[in-house]
């Protein structure tokens, strides 16, 4: 443990005469500083990424939760590593593991100290940023929307994102990240229902390649959910043998078959 701090515990024990009168107070001093230290070490490892060294998932749940307790207006940026796995099976997990510490720094570097950055899955990370977010492009004391601030760090990730990584023997590789957000209260006001919003934001941003940065909204909802029924019922219709082809021949002037026209 640090030798410039100390964790004094200290224990005090009135005495008393025969005739139940106050006498003195002993005092008992013991030096618990390993015991402080051990504990504080093992609630930091449990709160945080061995590999790293972020917030882990829970610790960024607690933080999430704590926010909404608090009513705060802040967003929630779920970013997602293209492809990772790719990476880990042609480079190997080790490698794989160190591009994930470079990505993580690189990221860390665009953010402020009041944002709360965690490593949420393996190739995925959040971004919680709060409304007291200082934003120090802002001039002659003009407030910057928090949404605006959400926008223009979201693409700085993007590209920054979108510079080659190597390795330790100088291969290149490419870790694009795709972006999902959600905003508190305006999106959803319980943690889970805004990490589903912006999970659902995420999921369309990996649909749509030309547009990787996305924020949620109810049409993103309507879509996936129409989406959802539309699977559910055609499981349903291959597994009750509902669906049928129908083949129809293309024939030409002379009568000869020249095609199949298909339709179900």
């Amino acid at each position: 443990p640090p030798n410039f701090n100390k964790w004094i515990q200290a224990e005090m024990q009135p005495v008393y005469g025969s005739q139940q009168e106050f006498k003195h107070w002993i005092i008992t001093l013991s030096d618990v500083t390993r015991i402080k230290y051990l504990l504080q070490n093992n609630e930091n490892l449990a709160l945080h990424d061995s590999l790293t060294g972020l917030p882990n998932r829970q610790f960024f749940w607690q933080t999430l939760e704590q926010n909404i307790d608090a009513g705060k207006h802040f967003y929630v940026m779920y970013l997602d590593i293209q492809q990772f796995k790719h990476i880990n099976e042609l480079h190997g997990h080790l490698t794989g593991d160190s591009l994930l510490i470079a990505a993580s720094k690189r990221i860390k570097k665009l953010l402020q100290k009041e944002d709360f950055f965690a490593r949420i899955g393996a190739d995925e990370f959040a971004v919680v940023l709060c409304k007291d977010r200082f934003d120090s492009n802002a001039q002659d004391g003009q407030l910057v929307d928090l949404f605006d601030q959400c926008a223009t760090l979201a693409t700085q990730i993007r590209e920054e994102s979108k510079r080659p990584y190597y390795t330790e023997s100088d291969e290149r590789c490419l870790l694009p990240l795709r972006v999902g957000i959600a905003s508190h209260p305006q999106d959803a006001s319980q943690s889970e229902a805004l990490m589903k919003a912006a999970d659902l934001a995420l999921h369309a941003a990996k649909l749509f390649a030309q547009d990787p940065i996305q924020f949620y909204s109810k049409d993103l909802k309507d879509a996936s959910e129409s989406r959802l029924r539309l699977e559910s019922k055609l499981r349903d219709a291959i597994a009750n043998e509902q669906l049928e082809m129908y083949v129809q021949p293309i024939l030409d002037l002379a009568g000869s078959v020249c095609g199949l026209g298909r339709w179900s």
